[in-house]
Formats: structure tokens, sequence, C-alpha cells
């Protein structure tokens, strides 16, 4: 297995485009999570004038029908980014309704968020995207780290992703 990516097989790209969101929009940037809805209190009181009640969990799906944004981790907008949705599965609600909560941590590409298609880990394709190996991933995908937008154009550029404090590294 192959440690670390060259400049030339890594989508500089979609580097950029992430480290544009870090600069233009950090409130959409969470490395702790594969993805979320990040509802502020405006979003809570749209939610519950629109659906008389509270909503149902953070993943609930409504939330996207009040324009509550998400918060994703590296990872997460690189799916995104290319088209890729989070899976969808049913839950009822108190009420006895439906509710469809998302599932950050697998995606696939489809047009409707209910289509029904095989999913991948959102780890496994984001690495695919930016065109970096496991290891680097591992290390790219940590919730613990928080990435700058300078960290990923220089990523982009070629720059080593693994640190000296890689878990896998034998030499401490």
């Amino acid at each position: 297995m192959k440690d670390d990516s060259t400049v030339e097989e890594r989508n500089t790209d979609l580097f950029f485009e992430i480290a544009d969101i870090i600069d233009f929009k950090p409130e959409q940037y969470a490395q702790e999570t594969w993805g979320e809805f990040a509802p502020t209190q405006e979003d809570k009181e749209k939610f519950e004038a629109k659906f008389n009640r509270t909503p149902y969990g953070d993943d609930d799906s409504r939330w996207s029908e009040v324009d509550c944004g998400t918060k994703m981790c590296v990872a997460g907008w690189a799916c995104s980014l290319n088209g890729y949705l989070p899976y969808v599965s049913q839950t009822r609600d108190g009420n006895g309704g439906t509710v469809h909560r998302f599932d950050w941590g697998t995606v696939n590409q489809r047009e409707n968020l209910l289509e029904r298609r095989p999913t991948e880990p959102v780890s496994m394709v984001a690495a695919g995207l930016l065109g970096i190996t496991e290891r680097e991933a591992d290390c790219l995908f940590n919730g613990e780290v928080e990435w700058t937008s300078d960290d990923l154009r220089a990523f982009g550029k070629g720059e080593d992703i693994v640190w000296y404090g890689d878990p896998d590294d034998d030499d401490e």
C-alpha cells in the first residue's frame, strides 16, 4: 500500500474549494463531524412555527425545509461539492408520522434524497475525490484537528498531509 500521494494525484481544485468554505463560510466547517444540520435559534423558531413541534433530532431532514445550514468536515465537503448526498433513513416521530434522518457517514450520488442506491463510507469517497491515500485520509479526516484554509491549500499543492504524530508511526 502506497503511503503518500503525489501533487499530480491530488485534486488541487477541490482542496482549494474546501479552503474557500473555511475562509468565506467558517460556520459551515466543523472537522469533528462528517456532516450535520447547524440550526440557529432563528431556525429553531422557524421549525417550530412550520411544524408546530420541536425537531425530532439534529439529523431530522425537515431542517432543510427551513433552510437550516449544514456544517461538515473536509471529507463531508469533498463529497458534497461533488454531488454526493448523505444516506437517508426513515423513522417514526412521536405522532406516528414519518421522519427522514440523515446519516452523513455514508454517501451516494442521486437526484432525489429518498432514492435508494448503494452507499459508501464518506471517508473512502472523499479520499478518492481528493486523490489521497488511506494513510493521508486517516490524518486529514481526524476529527480532533481543525485545519486552516492555508493548510488545505498547501496540501493541494503537494505538502505532506501526514504529521509526525501519526498514530501509525512506530518511531515514537
